[in-house]
């Protein structure tokens, strides 16, 4: 399913990926990120019970927020 998020690096992506947090763990799957950037400037509510979130070369950026933050997915590992 998709959630409206952008992965533009423009449009602020929070509510999309925040839907999609959320639903991934109501249903007990894992969420995909395909490789763009997907901006926010608000919160992520990482829901206990989140499996997995997946996306080799899929990144979120936290440019905008109080304290800029950034989660690149890399194939084979993950950096914070």
């Amino acid at each position: 399913m998709e959630y409206g998020a952008v992965g533009d690096n423009i449009v602020d992506d929070t509510v999309a990926i925040n839907n999609a947090l959320a639903a991934a763990v109501a249903a007990k799957l894992p969420l995909f990120f395909p490789p763009k950037t997907f901006r926010y400037t608000g919160t992520l509510a990482i829901p206990p019970g989140l499996t997995a979130i997946i996306g080799p070369g899929a990144s979120l950026d936290g440019n905008g927020s109080a304290s800029t933050c950034a989660v690149r997915f890399l194939p084979g590992g993950h950096s914070y």
